[in-house]
């Protein structure tokens, strides 16, 4: 099933009944199609009003300049804001002959966001979070990028729903931290740094945003305190990428004009963020934690896995499913199994494995139950040992 765009009329716009349907699957599907790009970037912060969308703009130019292609998915379905910030918040999305959403390009960068496909730019997104999550997963999975190298994602504050399903669905190569200099969007920036270590997404560093401000008349850029941002990044042992000051140049439609007409200052401080969050990409590549070489479901029902130190593990289903930690299985408060291991049929297979991102599998089992996530650490392991009492949830 595809979502499509508000179809106008003279008096509003209003929604094409496609949008009527998605509200039947609050569960989307994995998405099937890979996203078209070689590296993506999260641009994140568990705090709403910091710029992660101008910085996201910023990163897209800069990596562009270097000579990369370069692609923004918006994923702020509530208040998206990239188009405005590109001067395309007046576009119509279009749609390619198999059904698939086109992007617009700007600056040689391609762009898909929520805005296209609202009537108006006052129109408000008054959605359930299933609604949200299926035009995410529309995003993810429906999208006619070309080849890129880049692929920046501009996510909504918080901790909820779109950032796991990001993660879970979109294999990232890093997330970029945003905050300012202020105690509470610091506090609060961390808890978003917090979510996607546990969901083992790379830190590629902390960006501290409205850090002072450029002067007009004596061109310096002044601060009124230490930069916080430089404290948290080593205390959390995270790069600083750096900080971008309030500066006027920053009203004007964020475009590769507006790069090109940057001062100095500004810009060599702005090319160093990029050149810092490229070199943080390959290291992270380099340094990838634990993540199988590959895997499969065997003829048997079980899963198999195959380790980076070229160890091979067979995981039975039955072992597989009464060690399932979803909250059906597991009492969220206390940790206690709450699954009775006699309930699982002895002969139980495993019938598909899908990736959540980098850190996790799916799994869907004979009996119906597909609900547990079983991260890849967990799975390494129960791969390295056979003793029933070491496996814990």
């Amino acid at each position: 099933m595809k979502i499509w765009p508000f179809q106008k009329t003279k008096e509003k716009a209003a929604p094409h009944p496609s949008w009527e349907k998605a509200k039947e699957s609050a569960q989307p599907k994995p998405v099937e199609k890979k996203l078209a790009a070689k590296h993506i970037i999260a641009v994140a912060s568990g705090k709403g009003g910091v710029g992660k969308s101008t910085v996201a703009i910023q990163m897209a130019l800069g990596l562009k300049a270097r000579g990369a292609r370069v692609g923004i998915l918006d994923a702020d379905i509530y208040g998206p804001s990239i188009p405005g910030l590109l001067g395309l918040d007046k576009k119509e999305l279009k749609t390619a002959s198999d059904g698939a959403l086109v992007p617009f390009e700007v600056s040689g960068i391609e762009v898909m966001s929520m805005a296209f496909l609202m009537g108006e730019s006052e129109t408000p997104v008054v959605w359930r979070a299933p609604m949200v999550m299926k035009l995410l997963h529309q995003f993810l999975g429906n999208v006619k990028w070309s080849d890129l190298d880049y692929l920046i994602l501009d996510l909504p504050p918080g901790t909820g729903d779109v950032q796991l399903t990001l993660a879970q669905q979109a294999h990232l190569d890093g997330v970029i931290i945003v905050s300012t200099p202020h105690q509470v969007a610091s506090e609060i920036s961390q808890k978003a740094l917090q979510m996607f270590k546990k969901v083992q997404v790379p830190i590629l560093g902390w960006v501290e945003n409205m850090s002072g401000w450029t002067c007009q008349h004596c061109g310096e850029t002044h601060s009124p305190k230490e930069s916080l941002g430089r404290k948290i990044s080593k205390n959390t042992d995270i790069s600083f990428l750096g900080q971008i000051p309030m500066d006027s140049a920053f009203l004007n439609p964020l475009t590769d004009q507006w790069w090109d007409s940057l001062d100095r200052g500004l810009k060599s401080s702005l090319e160093n963020l990029v050149a810092q969050v490229e070199s943080e990409v390959l290291q992270h590549q380099k340094e990838q934690g634990v993540t199988p070489e590959s895997f499969e479901v065997t003829e048997g029902g079980n899963l198999k896995l195959l380790w980076k130190d070229h160890t091979e593990a067979e995981i039975s289903a039955y072992r597989l499913r009464t060690l399932c930690p979803c909250a059906s299985c597991v009492d969220e408060m206390t940790g206690k199994r709450v699954l009775d291991p006699k309930s699982v049929p002895i002969d139980i297979t495993v019938e598909a494995a899908v990736p959540l991102g980098r850190y996790a599998l799916s799994l869907r089992f004979s009996d119906g139950h597909q609900t547990g996530i079983y991260s890849f650490e967990r799975l390494f392991q129960w791969s390295q040992t056979s003793k029933e009492e070491s496996f814990e949830v």
